[in-house]
């Protein structure tokens, strides 16, 4: 999901998020119910930089919640050249709303997304995942859902057409025992749930799951429930699928998305 850029070749090997322009996504957000989200946006240009940050929900409608940069469904500013501002959840609704958030600009912002959470036992417990600015059409994400631990997964249409989801469930040997092409995002639709929950087949097993799109590109993201802490889970592309991805990683800027 994310690109990586080799710094040295006959050096030891190091990797850092590349940042695109434009714009990007954070997969996942929830408030309430004992969740919180905390996005952070950085400027990577020496010039000040706009951006729009534009929040959905499942459905793929406009998420209205309330944050300590006020109750909207949208959020504008500008960073200056290498600044950051962070923009957090209230985080004290008896009830869930969840979504995803889509950044727009014309300048170069990468951020993060933290996920906290203060219900039992993950009582503090936080994971923090990159801004995407990327995008595939299939993705490989690990799972384990041995023992006590459980694990919960998000993806977002991004685009402005419906798609079909299908995910298939590989053993550590490779052999596919749960296929599920029954899921439909709407435009700019998001889902989310815990795989033992939906398939409960996968109870006791470890593995793979591959995520696939009949449309040009989605964005996916894991989420480890473990026995008193979460961590994320970022999604494997192959060489291949991200280089022969039928459409670009993102509409180039500016974009307007529909119903904004």
């Amino acid at each position: 999901m994310k690109r990586f850029l080799l710094f040295a070749v006959f050096a030891p090997s190091l990797f850092a998020d590349t940042i695109a322009a434009g714009g990007g996504v954070f997969t996942h957000l929830a408030d309430g119910g004992g969740n919180q989200t905390v996005i952070t946006l950085v400027n990577m240009e020496d010039a000040p930089a706009s951006y729009t940050l534009v929040l959905y929900n499942d459905a793929g409608g406009l998420l209205t919640l309330t944050t300590d940069a006020g109750t909207a469904s949208s959020f504008t500013g500008t960073l200056p050249g290498h600044g950051s501002r962070t923009i957090s959840t209230a985080g004290v609704s008896l009830t869930v709303s969840q979504g995803w958030a889509l950044l727009i600009t014309s300048g170069t912002i990468g951020g993060s997304a933290l996920f906290r959470i203060s219900v039992a036992p993950w009582i503090g417990s936080e994971a923090m995942v990159p801004l995407d600015t990327g995008g595939s059409y299939r993705f490989s994400l690990i799972f384990d859902n041995t023992g006590s631990i459980a694990n919960g997964f998000a993806m977002v249409n991004p685009l402005s057409t419906a798609a079909t989801i299908t995910l298939m469930f590989k053993d550590e040997s490779g052999n596919p025992f749960v296929t599920d092409n029954s899921i439909t995002l709407p435009p700019l639709g998001h889902q989310s749930f815990v795989f033992a929950t939906r398939y409960p087949t996968t109870v006791g097993k470890r593995g793979t799951v591959e995520i696939s799109t009949s449309g040009t590109q989605m964005n996916v993201l894991g989420l480890r429930f473990g026995t008193s802490a979460l961590s994320s889970i970022l999604p494997l592309v192959g060489w291949d699928w991200a280089a022969g991805a039928p459409g670009p990683p993102m509409p180039p800027p500016p974009y307007t998305p529909p119903g904004y």
